[in-house]
């Protein structure tokens, strides 16, 4: 069984993660049945070389955030809808308020040119290529940053294998047929491990001035809108399958000198149906990746993961937070339905309720269709929901989010 870390965080080893799910039955399954049930997260620890790597790409953030604003400009990709390179400002906080303190870098850690032509002009924020800053104004950043994200991206696929054991399991057979109503027992594994679509972010937040903080929840209220409290990074759920987080840090915004963290209200925070959707503080280990799970993979999975609302709550003073999110999703081809003969009430019932987040069933689900879902690459629907986070009109916003990140 997985042991308890951070704020009750399961924490699972490396060398049982790479086992096959039948050899770690007695150890891990009790464990990731509950994870994946509640929506809970869970970290793995003794990734080899993870640790180390970390440990050098995350301080780089501050210099990456600190360069001059024509450089940092230089890095911005647009065309991209802000999903390569640079991004500062251009991601909205839920219900349309806008994030001017979270600045992230966009790059995938794959390759620095995914797909074919043909999809990268079709899926321009889904398969954008990499844009990197010189070696005199980040020396070593990129050969670091591809090398921790290929770490945990790693980590994930291997850990896509228990995803499947755990589906394919819940999901039995079709009496009709006798055939499994999962597709096969290793679907997920295949599908990410061949991609070309994979995505990292590096994040830097900026600390909030007091008066710079009470001017946001002051407009809000004015716009009679409720976040939940002064964010970094406001509720919401990911929007693809599984996601690997990096333990924070915490600089000196002016110096970049690694602190403590002095305000216990900040960071990241999750709500899952152990906690009765209550917000609950979470601390992943500095020598831990710890996994969330994404809205695709409740749809793919018929609900038996359930997607995990999460947010981080900001900070007022000197102090910035850094992150990393490495992110892995199966190819723009695969299709986005549930096992057979699952319907759009076995998805949405096992969501994990949260008054901050969009509902899963406007982010992917046609509303009119009340039977099996055949498929939920509908641009009207993720065109409007993905305008929830980023500025883009609906005629430029089918990116491909069926796989998408914020």
């Amino acid at each position: 069984m997985g042991k308890k870390d951070g704020a009750s965080l399961e924490v699972i080893d490396y060398f049982d993660v790479i086992k096959e799910p039948s050899m770690v039955e007695e150890t891990l399954g009790a464990t990731l049945t509950e994870v994946f049930r509640t929506g809970e997260m869970v970290a793995i620890r003794n990734v080899p070389g993870y640790a180390e790597s970390a440990a050098v790409v995350l301080p780089m953030a501050h210099r990456l955030a600190h360069l001059p604003e024509e450089v940092k400009s230089s890095l911005t990709r647009p065309e991209s809808h802000f999903q390569a390179g640079w991004n500062q400002g251009h991601v909205m906080l839920n219900k349309r308020v806008n994030d001017p303190n979270k600045g992230s870098f966009y790059f995938n850690p794959v390759t620095d040119v995914p797909a074919t032509p043909e999809e990268r002009k079709m899926h321009p924020g889904v398969f954008p290529p990499n844009v990197w800053p010189t070696e005199e104004d980040m020396p070593g950043f990129q050969d670091e940053a591809k090398s921790l994200g290929m770490i945990m991206h790693n980590a994930l696929v291997q850990f896509a294998k228990h995803v499947d054991a755990h589906v394919h399991k819940q999901c039995g057979v079709d009496s009709s047929t006798g055939k499994s109503n999962y597709e096969s027992p290793d679907r997920l594994f295949k599908a990410v491990r061949k991609t070309e679509k994979g995505k990292c972010r590096l994040l830097y937040y900026s600390p909030y001035k007091v008066e710079e903080a009470k001017d946001i929840l002051d407009k809000e209220v004015e716009k009679g809108i409720d976040n939940d409290g002064l964010m970094w990074n406001g509720w919401h759920l990911d929007s693809g399958f599984l996601t690997a987080l990096a333990g924070d840090i915490y600089v000196n915004d002016e110096t970049g000198d690694k602190v403590d963290c002095d305000q216990d209200s900040t960071g990241l925070y999750i709500a899952t149906h152990g906690s009765s959707g209550v917000a609950k503080k979470v601390t992943i280990p500095a020598d831990c990746i710890g996994i969330q799970f994404g809205e695709i993979l409740q749809i793919a999975s018929g609900g038996h993961v359930v997607a995990t609302p999460h947010c981080v709550r900001g900070g007022i003073g000197t102090q910035a937070r850094i992150g990393f999110a490495c992110f892995v999703d199966a190819g723009a081809d695969f299709p986005l339905a549930p096992p057979n003969g699952y319907t759009k009430a076995d998805v949405l019932k096992r969501s994990v309720e949260n008054d901050y987040i969009v509902p899963l069933q406007q982010a992917f689900l046609d509303e009119e269709d009340d039977g099996e879902i055949k498929h939920c690459q509908g641009k009207g629907v993720l065109g409007s929901y993905h305008g929830r986070y980023y500025p883009v009109d609906d005629d430029k916003a089918n990116l491909g989010l069926y796989h998408g990140h914020r």
